[in-house]
């Protein structure tokens, strides 16, 4: 996936096949949680970052992405 589409599923926020998590040093189960849960469905995407407040895309800095 490119970098509009990473955007645009930011843009979309959570629901049924979207979810953020919050990913600093190592994966939290949570993680694990979201994919087991995407396989047992219809798939999904998965961005790791900020966590679940993600409302723009950002890089590491916290600086907003245009």
């Amino acid at each position: 996936m490119n970098k509009a589409g990473i955007k645009k599923l930011i843009r979309k926020g959570e629901g049924i096949s979207i979810e953020f998590k919050e990913c600093r040093n190592k994966l939290n189960k949570d993680v694990f949680e979201s994919i087991c849960a995407f396989l047992n469905r219809n798939g999904g995407d998965l961005i790791l970052g900020n966590g679940d407040e993600i409302t723009s895309p950002t890089d590491p800095s916290g600086t907003t992405v245009e």
